[in-house]
């Protein structure tokens, strides 16, 4: 183990550790490092666990940690990074717990996460993330806690979640969430903590009310609706039927079918009408047709336009 703490350290430089080939255990935690330059760790294979925190890095580049193909566990909380571009862990196949909680991350490029098929935790709590966008985690197949726990996060989108393991853990406590969607876990078999979020309690809710047997959300009787006339009442003490859901359902199928057949109607009387108004024009095509079938001269050339005539017979 090498355990550089609390010194004054501001940049890890290109082949810093080159010559630290047997070190397995490497604590840089408590210094000033703002920068990790590419290639820094080269060398160091048999590195397993690196700790970074409480240090002062604001960016880190595509291949930080390049090299590191032994590495299981890494800590880089307690920073100012803001965002985590694409290609930043590529290389660390083996890597099992990335910690980048506290470090105020607002963005998080789509493969950001790319090559991290061994993760198994990924901490992102009490940063600062408002969404989570589709395409984020669609690389971590071996995903089994996933924290995003009081960071600012009102919307997830659709699919975005889909692609985890099953059985994975999402904890999305203390944020701004007032409604998911169905198909934001569409087919997804995980487990949710919902506490802490300002829960518009409706019938938008009614996939989670009734029984899932593929989505759980294991604190139920935490989560509290905000709104009138559920305030402070638990997701687990409500009842679909109580909020008229159903009955809701049912006005809205019968609305569509009086909205169908009052169409219908309409269209029927406008046909008529137009039938009505044009019916001399219409008699008059169906005498012109059928005398040319039958071969007979009925004014072929005529245009009925052109034609004045105070009574039309049509007989055959």
């Amino acid at each position: 183990m090498i355990q550089i703490r609390g010194n004054n350290i501001t940049e890890l430089k290109t082949h810093a550790f080159i010559n630290a080939s047997s070190c397995s255990v490497l604590r840089l935690s408590w210094n000033q490092i703002h920068n990790i330059q590419s290639k820094t760790f080269v060398g160091v294979k048999c590195l397993t666990e690196l700790d970074l925190r409480y240090n002062e890095i604001v960016t880190l580049q595509p291949r930080s940690f390049f090299g590191l193909s032994n590495l299981t566990s890494l800590d880089l909380s307690n920073h100012n990074i803001h965002t985590i571009q694409n290609n930043t862990f590529l290389g660390l196949k083996n890597l099992a717990e990335l910690f980048l909680n506290k470090s105020n991350v607002n963005y998080i490029q789509s493969n950001a996460f790319q090559g991290l098929s061994a993760l198994t935790q990924l901490d992102l709590s009490s940063n600062e993330l408002l969404t989570i966008q589709q395409g984020i985690f669609h690389d971590l197949p071996a995903l089994k806690h996933l924290n995003l726990s009081f960071n600012m996060i009102k919307n997830i989108h659709q699919g975005t979640l889909t692609s985890l393991s099953a059985r994975v853990i999402v904890d999305l406590k203390n944020n701004w969430i007032a409604l998911l969607k169905s198909g934001t876990f569409k087919d997804l078999k995980a487990s949710l903590q919902l506490a802490g979020n300002p829960i518009q309690c409706n019938c938008l809710w009614t996939w989670i009310l009734v029984d899932n047997l593929v989505l759980v959300i294991r604190d139920r009787a935490d989560v509290l609706c905000v709104n009138y006339p559920y305030v402070n009442r638990s997701l687990e003490s409500l009842d679909p039927n109580e909020m008229g859901c159903y009955q809701n359902d049912m006005n809205s199928l019968i609305i569509r079918i009086v909205g169908l057949m009052c169409g219908g109607v309409v269209f029927f009387v406008v046909s008529l009408l137009i039938i009505h108004r044009y019916r001399a024009f219409i008699r008059w095509m169906i005498f012109r047709h059928t005398g040319l079938l039958l071969g007979e001269n009925t004014g072929k050339n005529e245009d009925f336009s052109t034609i004045k005539f105070d009574a039309f017979l049509s007989y055959r």
